[in-house]
């Protein structure tokens, strides 16, 4: 459309130029020519540009559309991808949860049974040369033979730590079936009658 209007305008210009040739030119010059160029092809070129001009038009509606469906599939495909992104993301931090949520039970079982086994060594000290005579009689006798590590002191070690583990694995039991439970499964529903 933009062709045709410059178009017209060029010959409306050149039309207004002709007048002003043949009002300068001499009676012999010969400007037929210019006037055949502006009744015969300046037309041609206005009736081939509408003539352009309306099989492009159907066409433009289609490309229209098409672009509308282009844009629409982006859109959804955007959409898509988006949601994916998110459920994702809610799964990565579901997992992050869990995650913690073991360490958390890990640290506590493994507290549990460090404190417990200080705790036993400070009440009860002295529990292996209780338990077993010969570690006292070893330790009065002072074998020289014994090594030092193998003593009465590493026994007692020993004994706290699995006094420790004995303790700290039903606790972290307890712990890990609690935490395991599902959420609202205390609510007891009203009886009926």
């Amino acid at each position: 459309e933009d062709h045709s209007t410059a178009i017209t305008t060029n010959i409306e210009n050149y039309s207004s130029r002709l007048e002003k040739i043949k009002e300068l030119s001499l009676p012999k010059d010969n400007l037929a020519f210019l006037q055949t160029f502006l009744d015969r092809t300046c037309k041609q070129f206005q009736t081939q540009i509408q003539v352009d001009l309306n099989y492009l038009r159907p066409t433009q509606h289609l490309f229209e559309q098409m672009t509308a469906t282009i844009r629409g599939m982006i859109e959804v495909k955007q959409a898509e991808s988006d949601r994916n992104l998110q459920e994702t993301l809610q799964a990565n931090e579901a997992a992050a949860q869990k995650r913690e949520q073991k360490l958390e039970l890990v640290i506590t079982t493994v507290g549990t049974g460090l404190a417990v086994s200080g705790i036993s060594s400070q009440v009860a000290s002295d529990a292996i040369e209780k338990i077993l005579p010969a570690c006292q009689q070893a330790k009065d006798a002072k074998d020289p033979n014994l090594p030092s590590y193998l003593g009465c002191s590493s026994l007692d070690i020993v004994f706290h730590l699995l006094v420790g583990v004995i303790l700290a694995t039903p606790v972290g039991i307890i712990l890990w079936w609690w935490r395991r439970k599902p959420k609202g499964s205390g609510i007891s529903k009203p009886p009926r009658g």
